[in-house]
């Protein structure tokens, strides 16, 4: 057998004391309690790092619902009509509304035409829609002006014009 090197000997005096101590029940429960803290840990940051992707992936989806507008469509002012307003309004009061709400609250003769009138604002970006079921429910977005288009001032800044 050839001459053992005094590095060789180094690793096999700590491999035979590493061995020893194994065989201490006291060493062995330390070293199950602290894989077990590390465990708990990782699972901590596993949830938050879970969570925070949840919100990222609905973000996105909100985004990619309005991938069809450019950026200046996105920062556009809409204007509604009387109708059109008084259904926001309706919508933000009560949070969110389908359109069997919308078809009884307006007096609409069937769902459908209250479907129309919400899915029509829903596109324009006014509202925002969530299936339950068959149901849809729709939330406001944005705040829509009621006041005309903004017209610059000598000093800057802008103002409300209306055109009543």
């Amino acid at each position: 057998m050839a001459e053992e090197t005094p590095e060789f000997q180094v690793v096999a005096k700590e491999f035979k004391e590493f061995n020893d101590k194994m065989r201490d029940p006291l060493v062995v429960g330390a070293m199950l309690n602290r894989l077990s803290e590390e465990r708990r840990s990782t699972n901590l940051l596993l949830k938050e790092i879970h969570e925070k992707l949840e919100r990222i992936t609905s973000r996105l989806g909100a985004l990619e619902e309005n991938r069809g507008n450019s950026p200046k469509e996105a920062i556009r002012e809409i204007f509604l009509s009387d109708v059109d307003e008084r259904m926001v309004a309706f919508v933000k009061s009560k949070g969110r509304a389908n359109a069997e709400e919308v078809q009884k609250e307006f007096g609409y003769k069937n769902r459908n035409a209250a479907s129309a009138r919400l899915n029509a604002l829903w596109k324009q970006g006014v509202m925002t829609k969530k299936l339950a079921g068959r149901t849809a429910f729709f939330t406001i977005t944005l705040i829509v002006p009621k006041a005309g288009p903004k017209v610059p001032t000598t000093e800057g800044s802008s103002q409300d014009v209306s055109f009543d």
